[in-house]
């Protein structure tokens, strides 16, 4: 849900103001007092005194956010008195308003600030008159209000007082009748959705308002340009007051005067000119001296092929007099594109204006890029909130001599490898970690957690341990509140791991006991405590994440044992509060309010850096960014400055808020950034301005630096140029802008250089995530924190694809030379985006390197569900992927005409035929396939075979333009349709065909997995004929989207419109069609698009329900039905879209809602996509059990289609691209439907509707297939790969024995008596706690041999009864690699474990994790189940 800013000001204001002389003062200088009157006024009319009840309340500002963005409203204040004129000889120095207000209120939760503007009095209405709207002109000053008042507390009486700077004001408003000033708390970023009041009540008699003006004598001067004694020039200067020194600004005192052919230029001409007025009039005279130009030059510039020039923009010239100034110059635009576009220096010719007879010139050097890049990876992506993404040592780098001379936990351990460990998410949800040695070349890859969560957030942190173990972290994308963790058992070695372990994120501070789901995982192994312990210090694991309330969260941890499983030091602990509450947990919906945190150790220092949002930027028009440090030693909370806030409130415990401090939940950034500004990075000043944190690293001096994004709805100006102002507009979060922040300790303020323009939204996908940059990232291996790699789009050969660069800055950040901007990626196919930098990379000292940045690239449409594509890249050549490119081979056999054979037979016998395979790699990675075709004889025997290797480039795949961004297809950014597939012939001549013979096509991966099929659809023809009843792969050649119309056909796919009543006419339209385009992540198919819900007839972009149908072969015999189907939850628009499509088999063709069982249904399937689940996106499968169109109840066919799959549930996964099977069976009137999602397969079995008499299925076999969107509610699908066959494969299913208890030999745990929970005994129980040293206490039980296990059944004892209790169960063959098989809990005293799997196995594992209300856990009794 989107948030919008809507500020609405009330203003009352009933006072009369009389203002105190003031006594003159001397020199000149005096004190003028106007008899005034001050009236009240408001805009929109939202003033009135006393409207609220309260007479008392003169005048008061508020605001609610509870409206649109960008409205708000404002008041004013009139002084209105008599004209009034100061003599002509004098001028008005100073003025200044002293206003107290006695009583006022605040109840914003924190000091709130209010902004004066001097504006002109003449528009504001007084009295009752309606008010004008003056722009703000003159800012005068800020009325900063005490915080802590009660609301409508009208009897404390806490002043405020502020002086208010009017000098300016008489200057722009000479003719004024009095003052006017405009009062607006724009300025402050109040919460979302809160209410807010700031008042003023009315003054102090003893403290009225004085209005003091300071006046001094007037003086003019008049000024005399000269050359010798020749006059070039006069200026007369007014304004000026006697006695003052005035410097003369370059206009006054002009650095070169022109006269025809003549240039003067003025007599130490870089110093500046100033003047002291002695009386009335003043007469000086400015030197000259006459020169001729010696030379003009201009710096030459250096830059990479693909990028952008950046001229200097001005030259220098020398004069005659040896002086020099700098001119701007104007550069030959097209001399500027043909030196970008060639290698080599160019040069570019200039024209100064001031001198347009001289030409100035600049050499443009065009260095070549040079392709330097690996795969890692065909699949994996990752969210760059999760650090590090790859870390790397090597024996004697800075990381290994630090472990071994600095770190109490490296055991005398010496590095040995040279390696680089990185880590992603792949698309299926498994957590990846790989392993590269720079000395043989090996890459290998591990899987930690088999298909977690199919979402992009789930990466792991990859960090190594001081003793050369290597750890890995990770998480749910905010689903539960565990944090795993695993660790190897070797060092430097990813082969084998210890058991998976996790934290159980649980908060206990005395008044509160509950848990909070975590995600993005940062860790860092600190070195602490040296002075307390002396040596070495001790060595701990800081884990962030974001955790309790939604907030950044810390805990520690020890270093891991030798089993991998770490103790707690300090449990999760919230340390900032970001959201605008004093309890330190923001109101309303925890998750609406959440920062993003990014953080850096500094290991000299002892810091640890955070910089983190207000929000996410989706949810506030005005995002601002923050900064605050952990000192490690003292544990405390610092801003910039130095200033401790306070102590990290160890596990939020109650104590923290005792002694009237609020400091239980960490800093309350908003109660504290009035009196430290320096909390605050990037302030969007009242506009529409989302920032996002992206990376924080400090340089060398100890300075935190900071990369951002700020995303706006305004396109940049010339040049990619920064608007001049950011409205909020309807075109919200389109453009994106980098950032470099550094604290500058000298000058005590952050400093912020515009980095560049990075474009819109990277991912393809118009409504979703319009947040998502391409993304930068700080080297961290960069002493000075001056390399930045970034991504941004960039025109190349396909368009504008996001692109990878390099920047260095030799100025901390000041600038970024051009000749710094090394291009890493260039003309590609795809994006690449989120840059993430490894730590420690490979730095040789020739300037060679190993992995220094990774970054993702391919297809991204969402972060979940199966909705991004992407591989991971890296700026290195030497990486061998250790997975294969995702490929598919739709093949064909033709005769020597060119046409499709549907037949062998004789006459084909020494004729030439043609195997043709058209193959697409939608991978970032090359592939290579083998292809064959081969010639059996009736007997099965091979009588020929030929053969062929081709290559498969990445992205060999149609590319059509598709919803996103940057840029569509009109500029280039994808290709058009049918261009990008391999078409690979094999051509081959039979010598014989006779009675039997087959042949069959076939196409295998040639990668790591060795001669895996990759044929779409398997091809085998016989001198019977073809072996399927009907084949259609869905193969087009057309070069763009092929929709087909009302009644249209292709390859015997008919369109319709799905017709719900008679009260409408639905239509075709760009919302609402069927075509054949490219499916997301794969080749050609047919798409079936339904984005509306109107019932209007005439709706522009189409109405009504979508279908297409193709006839079936009617047969007797049992048949299979074999298709591709994809259903889209993400891609168009916010919520599930995918509600009521599917397919149903038929007699004809259903014309919909209206059909009335006309063509009688047999079998209807509909998905159903709805939020909630894993992440807010899930699904089921229902059925219509009535033989009309949608006919019946819904009934749950197939169960939640839930994304949550490694949490062992049995689940199909959303999003996937599911392979259906359709097995039709006329003889017995029953339908069965097989799903499968590329791992488990749901089912599921039914008569055919209607088969009880009403339908007379044997005259009215099925013969049709539709597939259908539903009506009123959005629906999208894909399909492809349809196939019909008889069916042979008639193998009876396997009936699995009846589960019966096992025996259980013996059980050990952790803690407590595990021999109670297995004697049989429910008197007798086993009891553990969670604690510090035992955070997850496990039992073990050993059966008395191996089972295939189904359940486990857990009795809790009496001593827990009616309490929640959660726990794991895992079972394993050997007792030590475990499968989880439950995680859950309950409260009825028994649990009954089972996913519905069956699994070998000898062993039992409970791990306990307490119940709802303390740590403890009890088992009376467990029993195992199996066979």
């Amino acid at each position: 849900m989107r948030f919008k800013r809507c500020f609405a000001i009330l203003l009352s204001f009933f006072m009369i103001l009389s203002l105190i002389p003031a006594t003159a003062a001397e020199d000149n200088e005096g004190s003028i007092t106007l008899p005034s009157t001050m009236s009240y006024t408001a805009n929109l009319g939202t003033g009135t005194l006393g409207q609220d009840g309260y007479s008392t309340r003169p005048y008061a500002l508020s605001w609610t956010l509870n409206g649109l963005a960008g409205q708000y409203r404002v008041g004013y204040i009139a002084f209105s008195s008599p004209s009034f004129s100061i003599e002509q000889n004098q001028k008005i120095i100073s003025a200044t308003l002293h206003l107290t207000i006695s009583r006022t209120q605040n109840i914003t939760g924190g000091t709130s600030t209010v902004t004066v503007y001097a504006t002109d009095f003449n528009q504001i209405a007084v009295n009752d008159g309606k008010p004008g709207m003056p722009e703000r002109s003159i800012m005068v000053g800020k009325i900063i209000m005490p915080e802590g008042i009660a609301y409508q507390d009208t009897n404390l009486s806490v002043p405020v007082s502020a002086e208010l700077d009017l000098s300016e004001y008489f200057i722009y408003y000479p003719d004024s009748k009095g003052i006017g000033l405009y009062l607006t708390n724009r300025e402050d970023i109040p919460e979302a959705n809160s209410f807010g009041l700031v008042g003023f009540y009315g003054y102090d008699e003893q403290n009225a308002p004085t209005l003091t003006i300071n006046i001094k004598q007037a003086a003019s001067a008049n000024l005399t340009y000269k050359a010798g004694s020749t006059v070039l020039g006069t200026k007369e200067i007014r304004n000026l007051t006697i006695g003052d020194a005035y410097t003369l600004t370059e206009e006054e005192a002009p650095k070169l005067i022109t006269v025809g052919d003549k240039i003067y230029i003025r007599n130490n001409v870089n110093e500046k000119v100033t003047i002291t007025p002695s009386g009335e009039e003043n007469n000086y005279d400015i030197q000259y001296t006459e020169v001729t130009i010696e030379s003009i030059s201009a710096d030459n510039v250096s830059m990479y092929y693909g990028g952008k020039a950046q001229l200097p923009k001005k030259a220098e010239v020398t004069f005659s007099d040896r002086q020099k100034l700098y001119f701007e110059v104007t550069w030959n635009q097209e001399q500027i594109k043909q030196a970008e576009n060639k290698i080599g220096t160019s040069m570019v010719q200039g024209i100064i204006h001031e001198f347009p007879q001289k030409t100035v010139t600049c050499n443009v050097t065009v260095r070549e890029f040079v392709k330097n890049e690996s795969v890692v990876t065909n699949n994996g992506g990752w969210n760059w909130y999760v650090e590090p993404s790859g870390t790397h040592i090597q024996p004697g780098d800075k990381l290994a001599t630090r472990f071994e001379n600095e770190y109490a936990s490296n055991n005398g351990y010496k590095f040995k490898h040279d390696r680089t460990y990185m880590g992603w998410v792949e698309d299926n949800g498994s957590v990846v970690v790989s392993q590269y040695d720079h000395k043989t070349g090996e890459h290998k890859r591990v899987v930690l957690h088999d298909r977690l969560e199919p979402d992009d957030h789930n990466n792991p942190a990859v960090i190594i341990l001081p003793d050369g173990r290597i750890m890995a972290w990770y998480s749910m994308h905010t689903n539960e509140p565990y944090m795993y963790y695993r660790v190897s058992k070797n060092p430097e070695d990813i082969s084998e791991w210890h058991e998976e372990q996790y934290y159980y994120c649980r908060t206990a501070t005395g008044s509160e006991y509950s848990t909070y789901n975590a995600t993005y995982p940062t860790a860092f192994v600190v070195n602490q405590n040296r002075e307390k312990t002396g040596g070495k210090g001790e060595d701990r694991i800081y884990l962030f994440w974001r955790g309790v309330h939604w907030q950044p969260t810390i805990a520690q941890f020890s270093i891991p044992d030798e089993n991998g499983k770490c103790k707690v030091i300090m449990g999760q602990t919230q340390i900032v509060n970001a959201a605008k509450s004093d309890s330190g947990k923001q109101s309303g919906s925890e998750g609406t309010l959440r920062p993003y945190a990014k953080y850096d150790y500094d290991f000299e220092n002892g810091i640890i850096h955070m910089t983190y949002t207000y929000t996410h930027p989706d949810n506030a028009a005005q995002n601002p960014i923050f900064y605050t440090y952990i000192n490690i030693e003292d544990q405390g909370i610092y801003t910039a400055k130095g200033v401790r806030l306070q102590d990290i409130p160890f596990e939020n415990h109650d104590s923290y808020n005792e002694g009237g401090k609020n400091q239980k939940w960490g800093i309350v950034v908003w109660n504290l950034i009035g009196t430290y500004p320096e909390l605050v990075v990037f302030d969007p000043k009242n506009e529409a301005r989302r920032g996002w944190t992206w990376d924080i690293k400090a340089n060398k001096d100890g300075e935190p630096c900071i990369v951002y994004a700020d995303i706006t709805d305004q396109p940049p100006g010339e040049n990619e140029s920064l608007p001049e102002s950011f409205p909020d507009t309807s075109e919200d979060r389109v453009h994106h802008y980098y950032y470099y922040a550094r604290w500058d300790k000298n000058e005590q303020k952050w400093v912020t250089t515009f980095l560049t323009y990075g474009g819109k939204w990277f991912h393809e996908n118009t409504v979703q995530e319009r947040c998502y940059s391409g993304g930068l990232s700080l080297d961290h291996n960069a002493e000075d924190a001056n390399v930045v790699y970034l991504a941004k789009p960039t025109i190349g050969l396909y368009g504008n694809i996001f692109e990878i660069y390099r920047w260095e800055s030799p100025d901390k950040g000041a600038t970024w030379p051009a000749d710094k901007q090394e291009p890493l990626t260039q003309n590609s196919k795809i994006n690449n985006a989120r840059p993430n930098v490894i730590y420690n990379y490979k730095q040789n000292e020739d300037g060679t390197h190993g992995p220094r940045v990774l970054w993702v690239r391919g297809e991204y449409r969402y972060w979940m569900n199966y909705e991004y594509k992407t591989g991971v890249m890296t700026d290195f050549s030497g990486i061998t992927t250790q997975d294969d490119p995702e490929m598919k081979a739709d093949a064909f056999l033709l005769n020597d005409s060119g046409n499709e054979i549907n037949k062998l037979s004789a006459e084909l016998a020494g004729k030439p035929l043609t195997a043709r395979f058209k193959i697409s790699n939608i991978s970032v990675g090359d592939g290579r396939a083998m292809l064959a075709v081969a010639h059996y004889d009736r007997n099965n025997k091979l009588k020929g075979i030929k053969t062929s290797v081709v290559e498969v480039p990445a992205r060999s795949v149609p590319q059509i333009p598709v919803l996103g961004a940057p840029k569509g297809r009109d500029e280039g950014t994808y290709s058009t349709m049918g261009t990008e597939e391999i078409v690979a012939d094999i051509n081959y001549l039979p010598s014989a065909i006779q009675d039997g013979d087959r042949l069959r096509l076939f196409a295998w991966n040639m990668g790591v997995n060795k001669m895996k099929s990759i044929i779409s659809i398997p091809y085998e023809i016989t001198t019977n004929g073809d072996r399927y009843l009907m084949k259609d792969p869905i193969s087009y050649d057309g070069t763009e989207a092929l929709k087909i119309g009302e009644g249209e056909e292709w390859n015997g796919w008919k369109a319709s419109l799905t017709i719900e009543n008679n009260n409408y006419v639905p239509s075709f339209g760009e919302k609402n069609y069927v075509a054949v385009t490219r499916a997301p992540f794969g080749n050609t198919a047919l798409h079936l698009y339904h984005n509306t819900t109107s019932r209007t007839t005439g709706e522009e972009g189409g109405l009504g329900g979508v279908m297409i149908s193709h006839a079936l072969p009617e047969v007797d015999e049992d048949y299979v039905i074999n298709f591709k189907i994809r259903w889209i939850n993400e891609l168009s628009w916010s919520y599930p879209s995918t509600a009521y499509s599917g397919f149903l088999l038929s007699h004809g063709t259903p014309i919909g809602h209206a059909d009335n069982a006309q063509h009688p249904c047999a079998f209807q399937l509909r998905h159903i996509g709805q939020d909630g689940g894993t992440n807010g996106r899930r699904g089921r499968y229902i059925v219509y059990k009535e033989p009309n169109f949608n006919g019946g109840s819904e009934i749950t066919a197939i169960e939640w289609v839930d994304g949550a799959i490694g949490n062992n549930s049995d689940k199909l996964m959303e999003g996937a691209l599911f392979d259906v099977r359709i097995i039709v069976r006329p003889s017995k009137k029953v339908i069965e439907c097989y799903i499968n999602d590329g791992y488990r397969t749901g089912y599921y079995t039914q008569s055919y509707n209607g088969s009880d008499g009403r339908v007379d299925w044997d005259a009215n076999k099925i013969n049709n297939i539709t597939f259908n969107t539903g009506i009123g509610s959005r629906g999208e699908l894909y399909i492809d790969d349809f196939n019909v066959r008889l069916l042979d494969d008639e193998s009876e299913p396997t009936v699995e024995p009846e589960l019966s208890k096992i025996s259980i030999r013996s059980a050990n745990a952790t803690q407590g008596n595990a021999a109670n929970a297995v004697d049989g005994d429910a008197s007798t129980y086993w009891q553990a706690d969670s604690t510090n040293e035992d955070p997850t206490p496990e039992l073990v039980a050993e059966l008395d041999n191996t089972y295939t296990v189904g359940a486990v059944q857990i009795k809790i004892a009496d001593i827990h009864s009616g309490k929640e209790i959660y726990c794991d169960v895992y079972l394993s063959e050997d007792g030590e690699n475990w499968k989880r098989i439950w995680r859950g809990s309950s409260s009825s005293g028994s649990m009954y474990c089972t996913n519905g799997n069956l699994v070998k196995a000898r062993y039992v594992k409970v791990r306990v994790n307490g119940n709802a209300s303390d740590k403890s856990f009890s088992i009376s009794e467990i029993d195992v189940f199996g066979f």
